[in-house]
């Protein structure tokens, strides 16, 4: 059988969203796609909005220079996992920078935060070094039903029950941990969610940890180093503590710390098991050292001037919201740094996007799978790097563009 034949079901989706002009093609920037400011291979320069470089780190002159140090002592790649080809200085220090600022909490380093999660929520539900006896009988796990594909991903590598409840719902929460006759139970949230910019009710949730005795999973990978007074993250803003009222953070160093990576904060005990235990970790090669020396670099950064850049990020987001207010578009959302100005139909919002294309506005649709069917929508950004001009021309262009549907509609 050719591979077409064996994929039709597939290929046949695909075909039928190239025919209807929703098949998504990203377009090819040649600049730093982190700039408020970008290019593509034409000479077209557009104002980026939808990036994550939250406090505009990714080109921290700092940040660039300790890279390309470290390349010059290190290499560019890392020869192979840690527990195989050894644990560099650079590796070591960020896990015990992570450590510190966390109040002396576990922290292990992954190449991602998809690989994060993946290792750290199979390690949670089968804690197993050796071969023996697995707990999938006796656990189960209640997964907010927003919560992100890493997540979904690694329950499903679980083998146990997931009860998916509705999206930040603590009463739908608490009635299927009310039923559940489960040993073990695993609660797995995010903080701040990415396509909705809502906050998970992390302190109801809490409570629900310790009523139904649970153990309570944060992926928190959107706010640590922007909410929270020092930049802590949910766990922060709530005032909880990690390893007790939440015993597992999975963070990254791919949005706020302008670089890409994973970590996972925890009682040491969980750390020391995950480094045995997560396959994600032992089979997989780390972070390079020398975009490891990078993030050092701007992490150190943060704790220094992270209270300025949030201060400068949060004006510019009052900003944005009181045009988009001021201007009667739809947001949705807790008000933070993600910003989902909701369009609906798909075709609507294609159209709506690529004519801020046209008019040098970088900002892609967000459309099923990644927001509901029926609710697309612009998840808008910015970064402290971002001027008040530009975000008016952000504003301009969407009201032209409105405008300009309507009247051919």
């Amino acid at each position: 059988m050719d591979i077409r034949n064996f994929l039709k079901g597939g290929l046949e989706q695909v075909d039928f969203l190239k025919s209807i002009g929703l098949f998504p093609t990203p377009r090819v920037i040649n600049t730093a796609s982190t700039k408020p400011v970008v290019s593509d291979n034409e000479g077209n320069s557009y104002l980026m909005f939808c990036s994550n470089n939250y406090l505009g780190l990714a080109t921290n002159p700092a940040a660039i220079e300790a890279l390309i140090d470290g390349a010059k002592k290190f290499g560019v790649g890392s020869g192979g996992s840690r527990l195989m080809s050894g644990s560099t200085t650079p590796q070591q220090e960020l896990e015990k920078s992570l450590s510190s600022f966390f109040y002396g909490l576990g922290s292990v380093l992954f190449t991602t935060g998809y690989m994060a999660n993946i290792g750290a929520i199979n390690t949670m539900v089968n804690p197993k070094v050796m071969p023996g006896v697995t707990l999938n009988e006796v656990t189960e796990i209640f997964s907010d039903e927003y919560n992100h594909a890493s997540i979904i991903d690694a329950c499903k590598l679980t083998r146990v029950k997931v009860n998916v409840y509705r999206h930040l719902d603590v009463d739908d929460l608490e009635s299927k941990l009310s039923i559940s006759t489960a040993e073990r139970k695993v609660i797995i949230t995010e903080g701040i969610y990415s396509m909705d910019g809502d906050i998970a009710p992390l302190d109801k949730i809490v409570k629900l940890k310790e009523k139904y005795n649970a153990v309570l999973y944060l992926d928190d990978a959107h706010a640590i180093g922007v909410l929270g007074k020092s930049g802590r993250g949910t766990t922060e803003v709530f005032d909880l503590k990690i390893g007790r009222d939440v015993d597992c953070v999975m963070g990254t160093f791919t949005k706020a710390f302008g670089a890409i990576g994973g970590f996972v904060i925890s009682d040491k005990n969980f750390s020391d098991l995950l480094t045995v235990c997560a396959r994600t970790y032992i089979f997989s090669a780390p972070i390079p050292p020398s975009v490891t020396l990078a993030i050092q670099e701007n992490f150190n950064f943060s704790i220094l001037h992270g209270g300025t850049l949030r201060r400068k990020l949060f004006k510019k987001l009052e900003y944005l919201y009181s045009k988009l207010d001021e201007n009667k578009f739809t947001v949705i959302g807790d008000r933070q740094h993600i910003v989902p100005v909701l369009l609906g139909e798909e075709s609507y919002g294609k159209k709506f996007s690529s004519l801020l294309f046209d008019s040098g506005i970088y900002l892609p649709l967000v459309q099923w799978p990644a927001a509901p069917k029926g609710k697309s929508r612009l998840r808008v950004t910015v970064s402290p790097d971002h001027s008040l001009l530009q975000i008016e021309k952000l504003i301009y262009s969407m009201i032209k563009v409105r405008n300009s549907i309507k009247i051919h509609a």
